[in-house]
């Protein structure tokens, strides 16, 4: 019986709040979406014709996210030509937020072959050492070896750390991770990423 004197147990249910739509923009004409259908992530890319966003990847060839910014940093002085190259945009945001000159593939495009003028432009434009932030699964697994090759066939030396050195304690299931308030642990992160530089110089 429940406390109102009824049979039963009744058990209220909160409306699920709508997941909302959250674009990366690569360039003024190419951008990927993530949004949820029927409680699963989901990712798309779109391309700019005339007025209106089209699916798909479209005809030309797509940036690095945040190559632009990074170029423009490497360009500095006191660049020390170190770029991190992480595995989906967030996790890219939350590195930049906490200082690091960082960028990630589009995740449509990232075989090897793909990399590479990505790769070339950055080295043209003064990276000397790319590190990348694997995740520990098989696609993470997948990816790095991707991104070690691509780096290679341009001609930059490649390092690879793996997340649980910047997000320690995390599990394997928990892989779409921790966004909790940026501006802190976005500097936390960046701390134990340049922790586990460490394990690059041997």
């Amino acid at each position: 019986m429940s406390s109102d004197g009824r049979t039963g147990k009744f058990t209220p249910h909160k409306p699920l709040e709508k997941q909302p739509e959250i674009f990366y923009g690569y360039s003024d004409t190419q951008r990927s979406k993530r949004y949820y259908k029927n409680g699963k992530k989901l990712h798309a890319v779109q391309h700019l014709v005339g007025q209106r966003w089209a699916p798909g990847a479209g005809d030309q060839p797509w940036p690095l996210f945040f190559e632009n910014e990074a170029l423009e940093r490497l360009g500095d002085l006191d660049s020390d030509g170190f770029v991190w190259d992480f595995e989906g945009e967030k996790c890219c945001e939350l590195a930049v937020q906490g200082g690091l000159l960082a960028v990630s593939q589009p995740g449509h495009a990232h075989k090897p072959e793909q990399r590479v003028p990505r790769y070339q432009r950055l080295k043209a434009g003064g990276c000397t050492r790319l590190i990348y932030v694997s995740y520990y699964d098989k696609t993470g697994e997948q990816k790095a070896a991707e991104a070690v090759a691509g780096a290679l066939n341009a001609g930059l030396a490649k390092g690879v750390i793996p997340a649980e050195n910047v997000w320690p304690n995390l599990g394997p299931a928990a892989q779409s991770m921790m966004h909790p308030a940026p501006s802190k642990n976005g500097l936390h992160r960046s701390r134990n990423i340049l922790q586990s530089l460490t394990l690059l110089e041997t």
